[in-house]
């Protein structure tokens, strides 16, 4: 049961990207948010699932300050008030490790 709740969110982020497609242009805000929720609801096993690695590095990268692609419409970014520099390394640190990626 569980696993369909992470499902069913990480649906809703997808939906809630930026060029997720059918003309909304997406609210970043609003994806960081269940990103947010996805990843301190999910344990480390969970957590080494690609789509969950996946989302560690795009929300850790958001609150860092990346722009979405302007691909995607729209190109969005999180206000700066909400930006979080060592909490962004921290995902993306998290990403790099449970991903087994190796730094040479």
């Amino acid at each position: 049961e569980r696993y369909n709740n992470l499902e069913a969110a990480l649906n809703v982020i997808a939906l809630y990207k930026p060029g997720a497609g059918g003309g909304y242009p997406g609210d970043l805000l609003k994806a960081c948010e269940w990103m947010k929720k996805v990843l301190e609801s999910t344990n480390d096993e969970q957590k080494s699932d690609k789509r969950i690695l996946k989302t560690m590095e795009e929300y850790g990268g958001y609150l860092l300050g990346a722009k979405t692609s302007v691909t995607a419409g729209l190109q969005q970014q999180l206000p700066e008030r909400l930006q979080d520099a060592k909490m962004g390394l921290r995902w993306l640190e998290k990403s790099a490790e449970l991903g087994n990626y190796k730094i040479y």
